[in-house]
């Protein structure tokens, strides 16, 4: 369940974002990334069942990092859940998950958005086609979403996570592409 994930991702990074955090402050080894990967498909399919109607945290309120880890802490029966997989409780594996997952989303984008986004800056920049002006504003585009992008994923690039991400890029392909419920 790819939406799973993502969602998480995205609630977590806003809530971080809320408050400015410094995401390469938390740390991964391989062996947390080894756990990940064995683990995440049990947990999300634990995760389905959970009700969380009662999930007390709005980001767009302006809640910070302290305030949805209060509220991923008030859920007993979700921190079983990640408990029974080996992690301390719900602030943990959610640091871990966030961390592992951004830091390989930004190992993707430097291995495949980056060259892609490069390409189109060259296509543009070569279509006898398009005017002056219009080559001028498409560049200006793809240049500001590139420095958008460079700027929303490198907090998540500590060396230390790089390292122990990337030697399991692949696995962590099959495990997302294959999570598509």
């Amino acid at each position: 369940m790819k939406t799973f994930l993502i969602l998480f991702v995205a609630l977590f990074s806003v809530s971080l974002m809320a408050q400015d955090y410094d995401a390469s402050s938390i740390e991964v080894s391989k062996s947390d990334v080894e756990h990940f990967i064995k683990n995440y498909p049990a947990i999300e399919k634990e995760f389905e069942n959970y009700d969380a109607t009662e999930f007390d945290y709005k980001p767009e309120s302006g809640g910070d990092i302290q305030s949805f880890i209060t509220a991923l802490e008030g859920h007993e029966e979700a921190n079983k859940i990640v408990r029974k997989y080996g992690y301390t409780d719900l602030p943990d594996w959610a640091m871990k998950t966030w961390t592992i997952a951004m830091t390989y989303v930004s190992l993707k984008m430097e291995g495949e958005a980056m060259p892609a986004m490069q390409e189109a800056i060259k296509q543009i920049e070569n279509d006898e086609s398009m005017t002056p002006e219009q080559k001028e504003a498409a560049l200006a585009q793809m240049k500001s979403v590139m420095g958008a992008m460079e700027t929303a994923y490198a907090p998540s690039t500590n060396p230390k996570n790089v390292a122990a991400v990337k030697p399991y890029v692949n696995q962590l392909d099959a495990l997302f592409d294959g999570d598509d419920d």
